[in-house]
Formats: C-alpha cells, sequence, structure tokens
C-alpha cells in the first residue's frame, strides 16, 4: 500500500477518533438549548441608546429619528423588559427612509430560521391608521430580499395605546432580487416608507421571531419554550440591578438523549462492546476527585450515563448520579485531560482546543455586551491558561511523549459567539477535523511518516 493510501486511512481514523473527542469534551454545551437562534430575531438590546445590529438611513424632507445611524431603544416602553425598538418617522412626499434590523452576528454562525411566519409585536401611543403604517420588507444571508409588503395588509388599524401583535406568512414575502429570497435563511427585516402623510408617527416593535403558526404563542420568547421550566424561581432586587434564582436542571434528559441518539445511529451504549478504548472523565462532587469512566471499577457504566456524568456543568444542570455518587463536568479543574492518553501509553498526543478567547471587543467593549459575554470571556481566558499550564507540566512528566497543540489564533476563532449550543459543538467539531488536517499534511507530515513506518500501521 502506497505512503499516500496509508497516510489516507490513518488520518480518517485518527480524525474520527478526534471528533469523537471533541464530542465528548464539549458535550456539555451541545446539549445547551439553541432554539434560541432558530427562532429570535430581537428580544432585547443590550446597549441602552440605541441597538447594535440596526441600521437607518433618509433622505429630506422625510426624518427618521437615529442615534449614530442606528435605531434608538425604549427603556421605559416595551413588551417584554427591560427593553424594546423605537422607529420614529415623518414619510414626507420627495423623501424617503428605512431601518433595518438584522439578526444577531456572531462567528461561524449559520443563519437558518425555523418557522412559516414572522411574528412581531407593535406599540403605539397616539395609534396609527394602518394607512399610514410603513412597508415591510426581508433579506436573506446571501443577500437576496423579497418585495416589499404593506405592513397595514396585516393589522388593522393600531389602537392607542394598546399592543398587537402582527402575524405574516413567509410565503407572502415574494423575491424581489435577481436570485431567490430564502425566508429560512432571513437575516434582516427592513421598514420602508409608504404613504407620505406628512405627519410624525412612533412605532414601539419588540419580540421579534419566526415560529410556525401552530407553536406560536403570545407569551414572550416562546423559542426557549422547551427548556424545562425554572424551579424554585425567585428575585430579590436591588438599586441598580435584580438577583434572579432557580434549580438548576436534571441531567437525565441528557441522558435519555444520548441513549436515544446512540440507539438510533445504531451506535454501542457499553464501553465493554467497544472495538477501541474509550475514556470519559468526570469530577466526584462530594471526594474532589476525577474518575474515569470506561476503565477500572467504572467500565461497566453505560456510556449515555457517563455523558451524562461528565456534562453536568454547575450552575447550568444539576450533579448526576452515578451508583450514589454525584458527579459534576469532567472540565472543572481539569482541561483536555491528555494526561489520560499519555499515561495509556500513547507515544503521540495531539490536543485542539478551538475554545481560545474572543477577539479585542473593538468598538463595542465586552464589557458592554451582558454578564454572559464577560463570564464567557472569562472562562475562555481560564481554560487555555489551564490547558498551557497543564501540557508544560506533562512534557515534564512524560518525556516519551509528543503533545502537539493545535488552536486557532484570537482572530481566527471559530466559535466567535456563545459557546453553550449545537452551533459552537458543530464549528469545534469542524474545526478540529479540518485543521488537524492541515496540520498532518503540513507541519505534522515527519510525525506521520514517522508513524506510518511502525509495524503497526504498515
Amino acid at each position: 500500500m502506497s505512503f499516500e493510501s496509508r497516510a489516507s486511512n490513518f488520518l480518517g481514523i485518527s480524525v474520527r477518533l478526534l471528533c469523537l473527542l471533541c464530542l465528548l469534551i464539549l458535550s456539555g454545551s451541545a446539549c445547551a438549548d439553541t432554539e434560541y437562534y432558530q427562532h429570535i430575531l430581537f428580544d432585547n438590546s443590550l446597549e441602552t441608546d440605541a441597538y447594535y445590529y440596526s441600521a437607518g438611513k433618509v433622505s429630506s424632507p422625510s426624518s427618521l429619528e437615529l442615534d449614530h445611524g442606528k435605531l434608538p431603544v425604549s427603556k421605559t416602553v416595551f413588551y417584554t423588559p427591560p427593553n424594546a425598538l423605537r422607529l420614529k418617522w415623518r414619510s414626507a412626499p420627495d423623501g424617503g427612509w428605512e431601518a433595518s434590523i438584522r439578526a444577531i452576528d456572531f462567528r461561524n454562525r449559520q443563519i437558518s430560521f425555523r418557522g412559516d411566519v414572522l411574528y412581531f409585536w407593535c406599540f403605539s401611543e397616539e395609534g396609527i391608521p394602518a394607512s399610514n403604517l410603513p412597508l415591510i420588507q426581508l433579506s436573506d444571508a446571501n443577500r437576496e430580499f423579497s418585495k416589499p409588503l404593506k405592513l397595514g395588509s396585516f393589522v388593522k388599524d393600531l389602537a392607542a395605546g394598546k399592543w398587537v401583535q402582527v402575524q405574516i406568512p413567509l410565503r407572502e414575502f415574494k423575491t424581489g432580487s435577481l436570485h431567490s429570497f430564502q425566508p429560512d435563511r432571513t437575516d434582516k427585516v427592513v421598514f420602508v416608507q409608504d404613504t407620505a402623510d406628512a405627519a410624525d408617527h412612533t412605532l414601539i416593535i419588540d419580540e421579534i421571531k419566526i415560529d410556525d403558526a401552530a407553536e406560536s404563542s403570545t407569551t414572550a420568547s416562546e423559542a426557549i419554550s422547551k427548556l424545562p421550566a425554572p424551579r424554585n424561581l425567585s428575585a430579590e432586587s436591588y438599586e441598580r440591578h435584580i438577583d434572579i434564582r432557580w434549580d438548576p436542571i436534571d441531567a437525565p434528559e441528557l441522558e435519555r438523549y444520548m441513549r436515544e441518539t446512540l440507539a438510533a445511529g445504531g451506535l454501542q451504549n457499553s464501553f465493554a462492546a467497544l472495538d477501541r478504548t474509550l475514556l470519559i472523565p468526570a469530577i466526584d462532587l462530594d471526594r474532589a476527585q476525577r474518575v474515569v469512566f470506561g476503565r477500572d471499577g467504572l467500565r461497566d457504566v453505560p456510556i449515555s450515563d457517563a455523558v451524562a456524568a461528565s456534562s453536568a456543568i454547575p450552575g447550568f444542570f444539576e450533579p448526576y448520579m452515578v451508583r450514589g455518587r454525584d458527579y459534576v463536568d469532567g472540565g472543572v479543574g481539569f482541561s483536555g485531560h491528555a494526561d489520560l492518553a499519555a499515561e495509556a501509553g500513547a507515544d503521540v498526543v495531539i490536543v485542539v482546543n478551538p475554545l481560545v478567547p474572543s477577539p479585542d471587543g473593538g468598538v463595542v467593549p465586552l464589557r458592554n455586551r451582558g454578564l454572559y459575554s464577560i463570564m464567557e470571556q472569562a472562562g475562555r481566558i481560564y481554560s487555555q491558561n489551564l490547558l498551557l499550564l497543564g501540557l508544560s507540566t506533562l512534557r515534564v512528566k512524560h518525556p516519551r511523549t509528543e503533545f502537539h497543540l493545535i488552536q486557532p489564533s484570537r482572530d481566527d476563532t471559530p466559535m466567535g459567539g456563545p459557546s453553550m449550543g449545537f452551533e459552537a459543538s458543530r464549528a469545534a467539531l469542524h474545526f478540529g477535523y479540518e485543521s488537524t488536517k492541515e496540520w498532518l499534511a503540513g507541519q505534522g507530515t515527519k510525525l506521520l511518516r514517522r508513524l506510518l513506518t511502525e509495524p503497526r500501521f504498515a
């Protein structure tokens, strides 16, 4: 067999095992709900003055209220707290205006909405006749767009001081661009001047989403309804903020998901039934010790239970109990667990770390993006430093083992957005596969040639 053929076979096996390793490391992130990004286009603004993911333009004598080119935020009138968007305009003859609201954008996000109806809530303090409402238009991630529709065709005259939910079937948005407009890839909602009545109007807009007609309800953020309901919810108000507390989510649903997924794919749920060694680490909460499912006395634990135990992220899930012991996320105090491979006698260990700190905040500092963004960045800094320190220690402790680290630069991270989601897990797995393949074809070529000369790969 030629070197190229053997290298291809070896690479295929290595990369498949690498993807499985990435999946297990990131399984806690994968189980986090991503329904939000498949339905919600806008629910609130992190910035208190103007919405970052908006834009507007106007030509005189029409007018459109903007704050540094963006739509202002309504902090006192909203459908769901803490805010909404304020669309204030005057449509004059020979003038024009348009205001756009786009989907939240982060690196490697794949725009894919699920649903057949566009919903949003609107409110007018004085009331607006349907004939004086603006046009509405959609554009997709490929920059194709729909023909504009009269908003007044889908909502009656807006009564003063009353919230109204607008419902527009996506089939109503016909293609207006050269190529086909794809509603499921909508990334922007655009309001455009229509009737030139030369009067001032203000429309408060909130909770923009795409959902199925049968699935929608009048409650806010329906897209997250599939999450388990919080238990023992309490709130305590302070001068500048409110603390909300609830009990963590049970982990059995994750175990059931893993068990059913393995069965559906015809895969084994038993360590003993596997042809290759699989090790899944977790932390014994009370003993403050790492345990490894798949070896020693934990080899007969079902894989689905091991994954649930290893993915019980503190604060997100309750500790997962196996045989009377409580376990939490295997990443607590550890990063990568490369020592397990070295202790098992591996000559070469390739560690892939896609979760590096996010790039410099730039125009919008991370502190202005909310508590989650700050915690996300802090966690990435901690994880990366822990990994680097751990690998340095392992190189001294296991001098016969080669450790190679593959990770992107901060500017090229494939996980620029939240790491708690299926999109993030897919991005991590894709990076693990492609970056390892590229590394072995370039910098790792000598290593690959050396490994393929060994009898076990010949």
